[in-house]
C-alpha cells in the first residue's frame, strides 16, 4: 500500500479534522476480531556470507517500535533491539478487485546481523519479543557463496539483473503480480543448477521458476523438489546467457514472499542411498546428483557417521557437492534390502536387531522382509520415509506363515510420518512384513526411500510440543499440549520438569503425565507481579523403565519447516521461549456501527481509549496490520493521543480510486502502540488492537481533478505545460491547493505549489524537468488537489498522465 505524501499529512492538521459527523448510525454485523499477538512474518536477506555484516529487514505483525530481536548461533551476533520502520521497496500493486477474505500487511524493520568468519556453515535462529508476547523461531542461513540482493524493478525480461556465478541471490515478490527476472551466463558443458529456499525459510511464497533463452523462450530443464521447493538443473550445450524468472503461483505478493536461490556449477546432490548408518560406522553411499537431462549420476563416498546419540545429522562434501544432504544413524547393525524380495516367498531374512535401508524402485514394487520370532516375543516396528520430503509413503503390513494380516500402519496416519507396529508374538515361527508405498500401482522410483528398524521391543517414549514459543500474561496462565509416543509397550507415567529454573511467581502443573496417556495439557501460571521477560525453557520427562531412570526433552517446532516438515536443518528444536507479557495498559473502542464518507476524503472516525492500570502517556494510532478484508487503498493517518486523551478522531484517508459495488462497505481495523516503564524500571513497549471495527460506506467523490493530456512530450532540462481541468459537484465551489506528487525524487521534476481559485475549472502549470532525465524514458506524473468540504473535511483528488523524454 502506497503512503501519503508527508507535505500532505502534515497539512492535514488534527485540529481541523475535528467536525460535527453528520451520519446516521447503523448496527453492524460483528466479525471475529484478528489476533493482535505478535508474529514474526520474515526475515530479508533470510541469509547471509559468513565474514559479513548483513544489513536485514525483520518483517513483522503487531509489534510496536523497540520489539527486542534475538538471535541463536555459534559466531552470529545482532543488536537486541530493532531499528526503525522501513520504507516499502518494492513495485507497487496493480489495481485489481478487493477481496473479502482476511488480509495482513507486514511492516519490516531495520537491523544487522553480524556473522563471524569462522561461523559455522549451518542454519542460525531469530525470534522477536515485547511487552505484550513472543514470536516462534525463524531460520537465517550462513552460507559461503556471494551474496546478491535483488534491485527493483527486475520485473520484466529486458530488465534481468545480470549475476555472476556462483551465488546466492536473495528476493521479494514484493507485490501482487510480481515477477523477478536475473541473467545468467551458463558455461558449455557445465550444468548449472538453482536451488530454491522459500518453503524451508517459512516464506508465504509458493514458487514458480523457469528458465528461458536469450529470445525469452522456456529451455528444458531438470526439475526436482526438496519438499515443496524446486530445484532447477540445465545443462548448457554451448556457451550462452540464460534467464531465470521467478513468481508466485498466485497473485499475491508482499514483503514476506522472501527467497534464496543458490546458483552453481558444482553438482547438487538430491538424495543419498543408503539414508543412513550405524552410529561410529563407515558406510559407502551413493549420492545422486542432477544431470539436467531427467536422469541422475551417482557419486560414491564414503562416510563416517556420528558416534554416540542416534539421530540426524547433515553431511557437506564442499569439494564435489553444492549443498548438504540429511542422514540418519542408528545404534543396531545396518544393512540394505536384497532384490529379489518382492513376495512372501522371496522374502529377504532379517535378523533382529537391523535397520534396513530400502527403496520401491517401481510402481508394482513391494518388499518383504522374513522375522524369525519366539511364542511372547515382543518387536517394535518403525518404518519411515528417508529423508523427510521424499515422494514415498510407505504403508507396512504384518502377516504370519499363513499370510493372514496381523497390523498394518501408514505413514499418512502420524503427524511424524511415522509408521510403528507394536508387536507380541502368539507362537514360536516366522512372520512376515511386507513394505509397500501408499501410491502402489502409481509411482515408485530411486528417490522411494524408506529406513525400517525391526529389534525387541525396548521400552521407551519421546516428548514434543507443537510450537517452540509460548506467551503467558501476567495474572493469567497458559496451556501447552505435550504429546508422548511411546514404545516398545511401554505405559508408565512420565514426571515433567523445565529445565530452566522459573523465577517467583511462575509455576506450572501437572507435574505427571499419567500411566497410559498419549497427551497432557501443561499450563503455566504467571502472578501479578511477574517481572516482564522471556526465557528459553527446556522441557523434559523422566520416567523409570525396566528399575533404570530414563530422560527425555521435549522437541518443539520452529517457523522455518514447510507444509511436508521439511526443513534445512533440523525441523524441531529442544527448547521453546516462554514470553511473560504485561498485563494490558489500555483498550482501544470504536462505534461499530456505519458512517458515511465520501471516496477522495480524509474522514476523522470517532475513537475512544480506556486507560488502565495507572498509564497516562501518550499513544499513536495507525492502521491494523490485519485486517478481515481487503483495504482497497484506505490508509489511517498516524495520530498521537495526548496523555489524559480518552476520546479522539482518527483521520481515515478514503482513495478516490476505490472500487465500489465490490465490497458493501469497508470494516477497518487500528491499532495503537505506547511506550512504558514496567515496575521493575525497564523500558518496556506495547501494541493494542481495537476491539471494535470501522465501518465505513463512501459516497461518491465530490470534485474530480483530470489532465487535458494522457501523454505528454518534453526535452530534458526543460519545461513542459500541463492543462488540467477540475469536475466540480455543486457542493464544493471552494479552492484546492495543487502539489506534484511523485514515487523517486531523484528523478528531478518540480512544479511550483499552486492554487485553484474558488469557482476555478481549468489551469495551467509548469513543470521543470531535470537534466539527468534520458531521451525515450517515460515517466509517470500524479498531481494531487486538496481542499476542504464546507471547511470540515479534507477532499484529495488526483490526475495522473505519462511525461515521454524526447
Amino acid at each position: 500500500m502506497k503512503k501519503m505524501n508527508q507535505s500532505v499529512s502534515t497539512r492535514l492538521a488534527f485540529a481541523g479534522l475535528v467536525a460535527i459527523l453528520s451520519a446516521i448510525a447503523t448496527p453492524a454485523c460483528a466479525q471475529p476480531k484478528p489476533s493482535y499477538l505478535p508474529t514474526s512474518s520474515h526475515i530479508y536477506p533470510a541469509g547471509g556470507k559468513r565474514g559479513s555484516t548483513v544489513a536485514v529487514r525483520v518483517g513483522a505483525e503487531c509489534i510496536p517500535p523497540k520489539t527486542r530481536f534475538t538471535l541463536y548461533g555459534a559466531g552470529l551476533s545482532a543488536p537486541e533491539v530493532l531499528g526503525g520502520k522501513v520504507s516499502f521497496h518494492g513495485d507497487p500493486s496493480p489495481r485489481r478487485k478487493p477481496t473479502q477474505i482476511p488480509t495482513t500487511y507486514p511492516r519490516e524493520w531495520s537491523s544487522e546481523i553480524r556473522i563471524a568468519s569462522d561461523a559455522p556453515l549451518t542454519t542460525a535462529y531469530w525470534r522477536i519479543h515485547c511487552a505484550q508476547g513472543g514470536s516462534s523461531s525463524r531460520p537465517f542461513i550462513v552460507g559461503d557463496l556471494p551474496e546478491f540482493l535483488e534491485s527493483e524493478s527486475n520485473s520484466t525480461f529486458e530488465k534481468a539483473e545480470p549475476v555472476k556465478l556462483p551465488v546466492t541471490v536473495n528476493g521479494q515478490i514484493n507485490g501482487e503480480r510480481d515477477i523477478d527476472h536475473f541473467r545468467f551466463h551458463a558455461p558449455a558443458g557445465k550444468i548449472v543448477t538453482f536451488e530454491v529456499l522459500a518453503g524451508r525459510l517459512g516464506s508465504r511464497l509458493d514458487p514458480i521458476v523457469e528458465l528461458l533463452d536469450e529470445s525469452g523462450n522456456l529451455l528444458d530443464v531438470q526439475e526436482v523438489l526438496v519438499g515443496i521447493d524446486p530445484v532447477l538443473a540445465y545443462r548448457a550445450e554451448k556457451s550462452t546467457d540464460v534467464i531465470l524468472r521467478i513468481s508466485n503461483v498466485t497473485h499475491h505478493g508482499d514483503p514476506s514472499y522472501v527467497y534464496r536461490i543458490n546458483v552453481t556449477t558444482k553438482p547438487f546432490a538430491h538424495f543419498a542411498f543408503p539414508a543412513g548408518g550405524q552410529a561410529g560406522a563407515k558406510r559407502q553411499l551413493d549420492f545422486y546428483t542432477l544431470t539436467g537431462d531427467g536422469t541422475y549420476q551417482v557419486q560414491k563416498k564414503t562416510v563416517t557417521f556420528p558416534a554416540g546419540q542416534p539421530g540426524e545429522f547433515q553431511f557437506h562434501d564442499a569439494e564435489t557437492i553444492s549443498n548438504s544432504v540429511l542422514l540418519s544413524t542408528s545404534n543396531i547393525p545396518n544393512r540394505l534390502e536384497v532384490e529379489p524380495n518382492n513376495s512372501q516367498a522371496t522374502a529377504m531374512d532379517a535378523s533382529l536387531p537391523t535397520t534396513i535401508d530400502g527403496r520401491l524402485f517401481t510402481a508394482s514394487d513391494s518388499d518383504w522382509y522374513r522375522i524369525s520370532a519366539s511364542a511372547k516375543d515382543r518387536l517394535t516396528i518403525l518404518c519411515n520415509a528417508y529423508p523427510p520430503g521424499t515422494p514415498a509413503l510407505p504403508v507396512i503390513r504384518l502377516r504370519d506363515s499363513t499370510g493372514k494380516e496381523l497390523k498394518e500402519s501408514a505413514s499418512v496416519q502420524d503427524n511424524d510420518q511415522l509408521c510403528q507396529i507394536e508387536f507380541t508374538a502368539p507362537n514360536s515361527g516366522q512372520y512376515f512384513l511386507e513394505v509397500r508405498d501408499l501410491q502402489f500401482g502409481a509411482r515408485g522410483g530411486p528417490e522411494f526411500i524408506y529406513r525400517l528398524s525391526i529389534q525387541q521391543a525396548r521400552k521407551d517414549f519421546s516428548l514434543s510440543i507443537p510450537n517452540d514459543s509460548y506467551t503467558v500474561l501476567q495474572g493469567k496462565d497458559c496451556k501447552i499440549t505435550v504429546n508422548v509416543k511411546r514404545f516398545g509397550g511401554f505405559d508408565g507415567p512420565i514426571e515433567l520438569a523445565l529445565a530452566e529454573q522459573l523465577p517467583a511467581g511462575l509455576s506450572f502443573k501437572p507435574k505427571i503425565i499419567p500411566a497410559k496417556k498419549n497427551s497432557q495439557t501443561l499450563t503455566i501460571t504467571a502472578e501479578d507481579n511477574v517481572p516482564v521477560d522471556d526465557f528459553v525453557i527446556e522441557l523434559s520427562g523422566q520416567a523409570t523403565i525396566d528399575e533404570k531412570l530414563e530422560i527425555r526433552v521435549a522437541q518443539s517446532k520452529h517457523l522455518g519447516t514447510d507444509s511436508e516438515g521439511v526443513s534445512i536443518g533440523a525441523n524441531r528444536l529442544n527448547r521453546f521461549h516462554l514470553t511473560v507479557a504485561h498485563k494490558p495498559i489500555f483498550r482501544l473502542f470504536c462505534p461499530e456501527a456505519y458512517l458515511y464518507a465520501n471516496r477522495g476524503s480524509i474522514f476523522p472516525y470517532p475513537m475512544e481509549l480506556e486507560r488502565l492500570n495507572g498509564f497516562t502517556g501518550k499513544i499513536i494510532m495507525q492502521i491494523g496490520d490485519r485486517q478481515n478484508r481487503d483495504l482497497d487503498g484506505i490508509e489511517m493517518i498516524e495520530t498521537t493521543i495526548p496523555s489524559a486523551t480518552s476520546k479522539f478522531f482518527l483521520p481515515i484517508y478514503l482513495p478516490e480510486t476505490m472500487h465500489i459495488n465490490v465490497q458493501s462497505q469497508s470494516q477497518l481495523y487500528s491499532q495503537a502502540y505506547a511506550f512504558f516503564k514496567d515496575t521493575q524500571g525497564r523500558e518496556q513497549s506495547v501494541l493494542v488492537l481495537s476491539e471494535k471495527r470501522n465501518m465505513l460506506r463512501t459516497l461518491p467523490p465530490v470534485v474530480k481533478l483530470n489532465a487535458v493530456d494522457d501523454v505528454l512530450t518534453a526535452k530534458a532540462g526543460g519545461q513542459v505545460s500541463c492543462k488540467l481541468k477540475l469536475e466540480r459537484t455543486t457542493n464544493f465551489p471552494g479552492p484546492m491547493q495543487l502539489t506534484l506528487q511523485t514515487e523517486n525524487p531523484n528523478l528531478g521534476i518540480g512544479m511550483a505549489e499552486t492554487t485553484i481559485a474558488a469557482g476555478q475549472t481549468e489551469i495551467s502549470v509548469s513543470l521543470k524537468l531535470g537534466s539527468s532525465l534520458e531521451p525515450g524514458q517515460t515517466v509517470p506524473v500524479n498531481i494531487r488537489a486538496t481542499g476542504k468540504l464546507n471547511n470540515k473535511y479534507t477532499v484529495i483528488t488526483e490526475a495522473k498522465f505519462q511525461l515521454v523524454l524526447q
